[in-house]
């Protein structure tokens, strides 16, 4: 998402500042985004990490914009959860703190539909932005949970800034991120798609709740600057198949 959302802002004439927590992989996503855009020279890259305090006053130091992408999304369950959901939530409060700090004006933040549809008795088949998941139920997942916990304690946070504070905060919730790989790591999402081309045998009875990888860096970028999103989530869900059909 965050690759997808550099590559259209740069498009739409943005100067971008993104984090790294190392910059060693600079040079590497520098030769990713080339290959979709020639603007790469607007681009900033400086170091911060989501369980340190350290960068994340430089990093929103001077923006207007922010967005918070990054949180750690694997195929199998942690052993320890807060493995997923210290990242999840520290991350999500050290970026908006610093946000608020350096008086950005909105701040668009990736949550998921694992933040709204997970934990609820089978009966409930439809959800809105007002649902949220259950973290109490036991069934309910690491990564859900985190992601949960985590847009919840952004919503707690910027109850704690005022009516009158200039940073606005609005949250977007895809369902599975699909669509074009920028480079040769297929991420968690992907995997699911790799698996099936690879030949893994047996084909669960999943069903999937999709969206375009760019339709969500379009909504975030979107979230930035239209006056109503403050203050709001967005459900990004395009279409619903079963892995059979994505067989």
């Amino acid at each position: 998402i965050a690759i997808h959302c550099i590559i259209q802002l740069l498009e739409q004439g943005w100067r971008v500042r993104g984090t790294l927590r190392s910059l060693a992989r600079e040079p590497e996503l520098r030769a990713t985004l080339a290959k979709f855009t020639p603007h790469g020279h607007r681009l900033e890259l400086t170091p911060a990490d989501l369980l340190d305090d350290s960068g994340w006053e430089a990093a929103a130091r001077g923006c207007d914009y922010a967005l918070h992408v990054a949180s750690p999304f694997p195929l199998a369950e942690p052993k320890d959860e807060q493995d997923l959901i210290r990242p999840a939530r520290e991350g999500t409060l050290r970026a908006l703190k610093a946000c608020a700090q350096a008086g950005v004006r909105r701040v668009a933040l990736t949550s998921s539909i694992a933040a709204v549809s997970y934990g609820h008795p089978a009966a409930k088949t439809h959800f809105s932005e007002d649902d949220w998941s259950d973290v109490n139920n036991p069934a309910i997942g690491a990564y859900a949970k985190s992601k949960t916990l985590a847009e919840r304690a952004a919503w707690d946070f910027m109850a704690t800034l005022g009516a009158n504070h200039p940073t606005t905060l609005t949250v977007i919730n895809p369902g599975l991120v699909l669509g074009p790989l920028p480079d040769a790591h297929t991420r968690s999402s992907g995997e699911l798609v790799m698996q099936l081309l690879k030949g893994q045998p047996g084909v669960a009875r999943v069903q999937f709740h999709a969206v375009d990888v760019r339709d969500v860096a379009a909504a975030h970028i979107a979230a930035l600057t239209a006056p109503g999103a403050a203050g709001q989530r967005y459900l990004c869900v395009a279409e619903s198949f079963w892995m059979q059909e994505a067989a």
